[in-house]
């Protein structure tokens, strides 16, 4: 309610004030408004006690700076200078205006002179507006609000201390030789992995980064993911086994009789029916003696990559044409071996003889597999 003024007139006894019952009312309504705000409505809260101190506790419409929770702190900008214990925390705050609400440390020492035993070194609590934003913004910043526990100091063995400037100082990570550092913030995770094939800088892959051969220049790894290419030199046939991680290395050249090797081939997560066109190192010329599958499998040899291409739509029942490319085919049931009887000759036809041998293989078994072929033969063209 408003103040309600008596109207006194203007000169004594002029007859313009209020009626004497009117102004009476009004004095009463301001008396009853006074005694409603400041006691029971019947009588005065004392708010000085007999030591002289502010003390309205217990009683209705009490003057208090308790507070049972941090998100119960008035507006800081508002309420500059105003001082407040929050009971959850056990600790007084003060605010500091648009600086937010600063906590003042709670000393536990229990000696005679605790004050020289306290420092504020905590850093404010940055609060200015809303109270559901409070718990949020103690929690970043730096313990300010007694919700966080955060580390100042970083300490590395054999390094450098490493410590925050200010409250709001950025710690970075960053990423060293043969190491990478990925973020989640989702879920509020690092995770630091060693890349393999780092010259075992991450402590999980061993190898070597200078290769040295006798008499000729050494080969050395540029980054951590270099390639060491090994490449056919004359009279010589290298092929490799991925699945048992093996490199052959054959001599093919001199005056002596060859000697039979086996060439082979994996083909890894073949789905039913699928058909792959994998070419295999091998000699130039040679004799085809067999060839083996360990699933059932349709295969067929080739001359040069464009036949390969060209007999692409043809299906098993149909015969290549003699000049079409096809030096051997076979049907394989399961784990067979196929003989050619004679040997058939084969060779590579390229307009530069390369030491390519070009198959396409089918997947007959009728679900998914991973199938290894593997030819044996005799090569007689250095």
């Amino acid at each position: 309610m408003a103040k309600q003024l008596v109207d006194i007139g203007t000169v004594p006894n002029d007859g313009t004030g209020d009626p004497l019952r009117v102004a009476m009312d009004k004095l009463n309504d301001n008396v009853n408004e006074i005694y409603n705000s400041i006691g029971d409505g019947t009588d005065l809260t004392a708010i000085i006690n007999a030591q002289g101190h502010i003390d309205v506790g217990g009683e209705p419409n009490k003057v208090s700076f308790w507070y049972a929770d941090l998100d119960e702190l008035p507006n800081s900008t508002l309420y500059q200078g105003c001082i407040a214990y929050v009971q959850s925390e056990g600790a007084v705050y003060y605010s500091h205006g648009s600086d937010g609400w600063r906590k003042l440390l709670t000393d536990n020492a229990n000696t005679l002179d605790p004050v020289a035993a306290y420092t504020d070194n905590l850093a404010r609590v940055a609060y200015t507006g809303n109270v559901n934003d409070l718990i949020g913004n103690i929690g970043g910043g730096g313990g300010g609000g007694g919700t966080s526990n955060t580390f100042s100091r970083i300490v590395v063995a054999g390094q450098t201390d490493i410590v925050a400037d200010n409250t709001s100082d950025t710690l970075t990570l960053i990423a060293g030789s043969n190491m990478t550092i990925t973020s989640n913030a989702t879920s509020d995770t690092l995770t630091f992995s060693a890349q393999t094939g780092g010259g075992g800088g991450g402590g999980t892959s061993n190898s070597f980064s200078t290769v040295a051969v006798s008499g000729q220049a050494s080969l050395v790894a540029d980054g951590v993911l270099d390639t060491l290419n090994v490449a056919n030199g004359e009279g010589i046939i290298i092929s490799t086994t991925p699945a048992t991680d093996t490199l052959t290395i054959t001599a093919t050249g001199g005056n002596g009789l060859q000697t039979r090797q086996d060439i082979s081939t994996t083909l890894t997560n073949m789905a039913a029916g699928a058909t792959v066109t994998p070419t295999i190192v091998g000699p130039k010329g040679y004799a085809l003696l067999t060839i083996q599958t360990d699933f059932a499998a349709w295969v067929r040899v080739y001359s040069d990559q464009a036949s390969r291409t060209a007999d692409a739509s043809r299906t098993e029942l149909q015969d290549p044409l003699p000049d079409a490319g096809v030096i051997a085919e076979v049907i394989t049931t399961g784990n067979e071996t196929v003989k050619f009887t004679p040997a058939a000759i084969g060779f590579n036809n390229e307009s530069t003889p390369v030491n390519e041998i070009y198959l396409r293989v089918t997947n007959k078994t009728g679900a998914t597999a991973t199938i290894n072929v593997t030819l044996t033969l005799l090569q007689i063209e250095a």
